[in-house]
């Protein structure tokens, strides 16, 4: 009797503790396969971020979706003033939750990909008879402002013309453009430049200067030049008709003044650069116009402009400015058609893409 007992009560005990066991061998199961759900949500909500970093702060890209034994679902968190989020995903089986996130730093574009790049604010304020015409897309970290009311002005941009701005963009009078997209929240890189390369191909070949540089009818700039640059470490000042086969670079300024500057691009070099200073189209009168006509890229370390009477800009590649861009002044024209551009000497175009900062579990 006391035997029988025993087995008995060793029988309750064997089969409570083998219950135990099966319970936690399922949820061990479960929370593994919830574990999986989770990574997969993560996984999914990446991808979707890959394909369009601006879907981020779409919801219904990221549904809750069933997959095998449970659910997994996905949020993403823009962090205010940055190109970061933050993506949480919950895997769901029989009632065990698993979560796993990961920080992400969304991918920058190069400002090599639009015709018009600036660094502030793009101010196109048309006075009579000027005009802008644009093949290709437009962006400012700040505002832009297009302007045309006065007689006779215009401004045309187009194939595809889209506009894109940090900040507000404003358009009035006689403007044509494609979409235009305010307050955009997808960065911009601009291309960081390597100025010692094109220096040492201008010392190489007698084509630095160390001072300020005019080039003039009695002085006028090199027509084709072994090595294409001339580097001055000043101000470049271009003044009466004259054309080379080289690319321009100051450290300070550039201004053209009192006639046309031809440039013809060497090689895949860029028309023109300043390291810290302005490039400036001029002119002192109606008399003595400044005009620019070059192929490739002209790049300001700080800001571009079209000012005073009659003076104007044509440009077979694009026109990067670090600051502010502006066209103004009568009679004054900006010229554009976007051709790809990508130089030697870039340290970085300005492009990366999305990375994941951390991981965890």
């Amino acid at each position: 009797m006391v035997v029988m007992l025993i087995m008995i009560f060793l029988a309750g005990f064997i089969f409570q503790i083998t219950s135990q066991d099966l319970f936690m061998i399922e949820r061990l199961k479960k929370s593994a396969q919830a574990q999986h759900l989770a990574e997969a949500g993560l996984n999914h909500a990446l991808g979707v971020l890959q394909a369009n970093f601006n879907d981020k702060d779409n919801s219904s890209k990221f549904p809750l979706i069933s997959l095998g034994p449970g659910t997994f679902d996905a949020t993403v968190t823009t962090q205010a003033g940055t190109n970061r989020v933050l993506i949480s995903s919950v895997g769901i089986v029989g009632g065990v939750q698993r979560r796993v996130s990961a920080e992400v730093l969304g991918p920058t574009t190069s400002a090599l990909v639009y015709i018009l790049a600036g660094g502030s604010a793009i101010d196109l304020r048309l006075t009579a008879s000027s005009t802008a015409d644009i093949t290709g897309d437009v962006y400012a970290l700040s505002n832009i402002d297009l302007k045309a009311t006065a007689s006779g002005a215009s401004i045309n941009i187009h194939n595809a013309g889209n506009v894109y701005a940090g900040g507000s963009i404003s358009s009035a009078g006689n403007v044509s453009t494609g979409i235009l997209n305010p307050n955009w929240s997808s960065v911009v890189g601009f291309p960081v430049m390597d100025f010692s390369y094109y220096k040492n191909i201008a010392m190489a070949n007698g084509l630095y200067y160390s001072t300020n540089k005019t080039f003039d009818s009695g002085n006028p700039l090199p027509e084709n030049p072994t090595g294409g640059v001339i580097y001055v470490d000043g101000t470049i000042t271009v003044s009466a008709a004259q054309s080379t086969r080289a690319c321009l670079i100051a450290a300070n300024n550039i201004e053209i003044t009192q006639g046309t500057t031809t440039i013809d691009q060497y090689g895949n070099f860029p028309a023109m650069m300043t390291q810290t200073g302005n490039i400036t189209i001029r002119s002192t009168g109606a008399a003595a116009q400044g005009k620019l006509v070059a192929t490739g890229l002209v790049y300001s370390g700080n800001n571009f402009s079209i000012s005073g009477n009659h003076n104007s800009a044509g440009v077979t590649g694009s026109i990067i400015s670090r600051a502010t861009l502006v066209e103004s002044g009568t009679q004054a024209s900006l010229t554009m058609a976007y051709q790809v551009q990508n130089p030697p000497g870039m340290i970085s175009s300005g492009a990366q893409p999305m990375e994941v900062l951390s991981y965890n579990t």
